[in-house]
């Protein structure tokens, strides 16, 4: 944490991506940090970190839930990821530490553990890429020694068998 501003270091802040999340960490990527700030301060913390040389946006997305700022002018890259919302800043943190439980090294993995755990993404949810009717439980068919997270699930014609009714 050493290398994120000191206007930032009296917010809660986590360590989070592949340097913290994988043993062995990931060395040739950027240093992730997700700050909670209160939105009363957001303002003034978004411009002292265009003051100091970050870009807006520097994770090449928009997202609703916070804002990402990054420096290239350290030896790292550093991704200042800023949320106002205490129940994300939760959820994410509660997200770091699973994959980094499970040490999940693919990023794909890593990705799908994070949608459904801070955006509740998941198979029947409206939020989900998936498509299953709601009310209903399934069985689904993995192949011998398959990798969970990154499982394609069939469409229903494509051999989902719905569990009995109880």
């Amino acid at each position: 944490m050493n290398n994120i501003p000191p206007y930032l270091q009296s917010y809660l802040c986590l360590p989070t991506g592949s340097r913290v999340i994988c043993d062995p960490p990931v060395m040739d990527t950027d240093e992730d940090y997700l700050i909670l700030v209160p939105e009363e301060d957001r303002e003034t913390i978004e411009d002292l970190l265009e003051q100091d040389g970050y870009v807006e946006g520097g994770s090449g997305h928009t997202y609703q839930n916070f804002l990402s700022y990054k420096n290239y002018e350290h030896n790292v890259p550093i991704n200042i990821l800023l949320t106002c919302q205490k129940d994300y800043f939760d959820r994410f943190s509660k997200a770091t530490a699973l994959a980094k439980a499970l040490n999940l090294k693919e990023k794909s993995d890593r990705i799908t553990l994070f949608e459904a755990v801070v955006r509740d993404s998941w198979p029947g949810n409206e939020k989900s890429n998936y498509i299953f009717p709601p009310g209903k439980l399934y069985k689904i068919k993995l192949p011998k020694n398959s990798n969970l997270w990154q499982t394609e699930f069939p469409q229903p014609e494509q051999g989902l068998e719905p569990e009995p009714e109880f």
